[in-house]
């Protein structure tokens, strides 16, 4: 077998790259945890500050599109009645299938539809029922297998007259471009972005993980494990750090204002976006290490010639 020959500067120079690569290479370990702890901060914060945005954009949208108290509101329905519905309807933003007026039984007394007249009963439904005992408004979602959710809501009507009845006006708006909104806010989300109704059903996600074959599934476990947390600690947003078989997640969660809704992000945690810190802590250990090499060659070089002229 040949003999390899080391020379002496070669030795010399992985000596000094050795003896000064060993204990920053610990010291990096020890601040790795750090770092990642970091990443997750950020990420943190970062999908907290999204699904916020996010649930502030829905709430406005529902204010905005699907607020039958514009009808309820109006002067032209104080004055005129039903006979304004149907120019006041015209206005809403919102499709809508049928703005209806009830009695204080539910029973309805007016149905003024925006195509096909339809066989939806108000009087029978749950939303009609909860809004007569309390004398509140009231918001249900409704799903079909094979059209975007519908939003039936209902809205007390007080009598001006002094005399206290309440009758009510109820509707069923299609919620289509709520789903829309939903996707346009995830098309930069590195993880999935959805909205979730009071009974924890997804109405929309922006990769159509749970939406795409059929609107109204129930969220994933985990998703609905941090969502009765924050209902419980009375929290209006929250970010919780979920471990599973295959990876670890973050959930960010955030209430839409004025509901029971909820707005989720669910980033898998191998996909975090890097903070500008740790970007700067990866070019240090860089930097670093070829800084050591670099000074083990020099020193070699200083050496040999330093050496040389003795």
């Amino acid at each position: 077998m040949k003999k390899i020959n080391i020379s002496k500067e070669t030795m010399f120079a992985s000596f000094i790259i050795v003896f000064f690569l060993i204990p920053f290479l610990l010291i990096i370990f020890q601040f790795r945890s750090n770092a990642v702890y970091m990443r997750k901060l950020y990420a943190s914060s970062y999908l907290e500050m999204r699904t916020h945005t996010a649930a502030r954009l829905v709430s406005d949208m529902l204010v905005t599109n699907y607020n039958l108290s514009d009808i309820s509101n109006a002067a032209e329905f104080r004055s005129k009645g039903k006979a304004s519905i149907p120019a006041l309807a015209a206005k809403m933003p919102a499709p809508f299938y049928e703005i209806v007026l009830l009695d204080e039984k539910g029973i309805e007394t007016y149905r003024f539809s925006s195509g096909k007249k339809t066989d939806y009963s108000y009087e029978h439904s749950e939303g009609v029922k909860t809004a007569i005992q309390t004398g509140m408004s009231n918001g249900m979602v409704e799903y079909d297998r094979y059209m975007p959710p519908v939003l039936a809501e209902v809205e007390p009507v007080h009598d001006r007259s002094g005399k206290g009845k309440i009758s009510f006006i109820a509707g069923r708006f299609s919620l289509a471009s709520m789903c829309e909104l939903v996707k346009r806010l995830g098309k930069n989300s590195y993880g999935n972005m959805g909205l979730l109704d009071s009974g924890g059903q997804v109405i929309a996600d922006s990769l159509g993980v749970f939406s795409m074959a059929r609107t109204g599934r129930a969220a994933p476990e985990e998703i609905l494990k941090s969502l009765e947390y924050s209902r419980k600690s009375n929290m209006s947003s929250s970010v919780h750090s979920v471990k599973s078989e295959k990876a670890e997640y973050l959930i960010s969660l955030a209430n839409v204002d004025g509901t029971d809704w909820w707005f989720y992000e669910v980033l898998d945690t191998s996909f975090m976006p890097l903070s500008k810190d740790g970007l700067q802590f990866k070019h240090a250990v860089i930097f670093g290490i070829l800084l050591i090499i670099i000074s083990g060659i020099a020193s070699t070089i200083l050496a040999k010639s330093l050496f040389s002229n003795e």
